[in-house]
């Protein structure tokens, strides 16, 4: 596993590059995968919304 790890990262790490270039110059901020699961693969990160929902649940 460590090996496949060591041998498929640079290359998802090559598409991703590519993915969030491609976005930023279309000016798109989601792109969604498809065939995977998660659905996600970029969005910018003005579109994070985590301290916002962490916000709401301290308030309860």
């Amino acid at each position: 596993f460590k090996k496949r790890e060591e041998l498929v990262k640079p290359i998802q790490d090559k598409v991703y590059s590519a993915i969030k270039r491609f976005a930023e110059d279309k000016g798109l901020d989601f792109i969604f995968d498809k065939g995977s699961a998660s659905g996600l693969i970029f969005t910018d990160a003005r579109n994070d919304k985590t301290e916002d929902i962490k916000a709401i649940l301290t308030k309860g």
